[in-house]
């Protein structure tokens, strides 16, 4: 039986993130990958679109698909869920419409 989620603390001073920890270890992670989380956390638990991820921090999709899988790498598999399907002009399915932040997230002011 597992206890839970830990909780995912973002440090700020003046809206910035500084600082990210999970499990009590601060992240290294990227500008991009900082600016990601924040996305995601601000929306949270509600899904952020992936094209308006990708407009935000001015990436292509591509990018933004390899920033997600490094972030997953650092704070959890299960903690950046791919959400929702769009779909294409005729009607196929064309992969995930966006993403959302499942672990809680503590802002703390720095």
């Amino acid at each position: 039986m597992s206890g839970p989620p830990e909780a995912l603390v973002l440090v700020l001073f003046q809206g910035r993130v500084l600082e990210v920890r999970c499990r009590g270890q601060v992240l290294p992670l990227s500008p991009l990958e900082m600016e990601l989380l924040d996305l995601l956390a601000r929306a949270a638990p509600k899904p952020v679109e992936r094209y308006e991820l990708s407009e935000r921090l001015e990436v292509s999709l591509e990018m933004l698909y390899r920033l997600v899988y490094r972030l997953r790498g650092q704070v959890g598999e299960g903690t950046v869920l791919q959400v929702g399907r769009s779909t294409t002009r005729r009607g196929k399915v064309h992969g995930r419409a966006g993403y959302r932040l499942t672990r809680p997230c503590v802002r703390r002011a720095g």
